[in-house]
């Protein structure tokens, strides 16, 4: 499956996943789609340029950054008690646009963020239910964070998400490996604040 129908597909799932709690979800990864076949078209017409003349080289998936392609996954990712399923579809998609090299730079900040949201989520949950706390749930999503529009500010969990030990695990390794990916990746932005934060996952998932 090449790169633009993976995508796709992650999108379509986010939204069928999202439909009931989070409609907001299901629209944005509806939009994105668009958006994502108008960038399909783009790349097509850069491909037969390049194949045209030699002069042009051939585009790469980079021409896929866009802010509307990743907005749907960020967001799914930005509520405490988003469920596993959502969750791992949106850190997956997250993964597979840095790996594709179409996450517009200066975004690594949003992705952090979100990343930070999850991190805190998994450690509340531990810490209440160690304390015999109840696993109330929030669907709205954390301050701070994408509902924000990507504007600025600390990313904070407010609740528990209600997920099992099992679901808690998989999403923390998961929050790992797409922390990972960002500072590895050659094109995203490392800021002061995306390190910061950066370590501050780290340390709430390890610790």
């Amino acid at each position: 499956m090449n790169f633009i129908a993976q995508v796709e597909e992650k999108l379509r799932d986010l939204g069928s996943e999202a439909r009931k709690k989070h409609p907001g979800v299901k629209e944005a990864s509806e939009r994105a789609i668009l958006t994502l076949r108008s960038l399909q078209s783009q790349y097509v017409s850069a491909v037969r340029a390049s194949s045209s003349t030699s002069s042009k080289p051939h585009p790469t998936t980079s021409l896929f950054r866009s802010q509307d392609v990743l907005r749907p996954f960020l967001l799914a990712c930005n509520y405490p008690d988003a469920s596993a399923k959502l969750l791992t579809i949106g850190l997956n998609a997250i993964q597979l646009l840095i790996d594709g090299d179409s996450i517009c730079p200066p975004d690594s900040v949003h992705i952090v963020r979100v990343l930070a949201i999850q991190a805190n989520c998994c450690c509340q949950d531990v810490t209440k239910q160690g304390s015999g706390g109840s696993d109330g749930s929030n669907s709205s999503p954390a301050k701070g964070g994408v509902m924000s529009v990507m504007t600025g500010g600390m990313s904070t969990a407010s609740s528990t998400s209600g997920r099992n030990q099992k679901e808690r695990d998989a999403i923390s390794l998961k929050v790992l490996e797409t922390l990972e990916k960002v500072i590895r990746s050659p094109s995203l932005e490392l800021t002061e604040e995306v390190l910061s934060q950066a370590f501050s996952v780290g340390f709430v998932i390890i610790a």
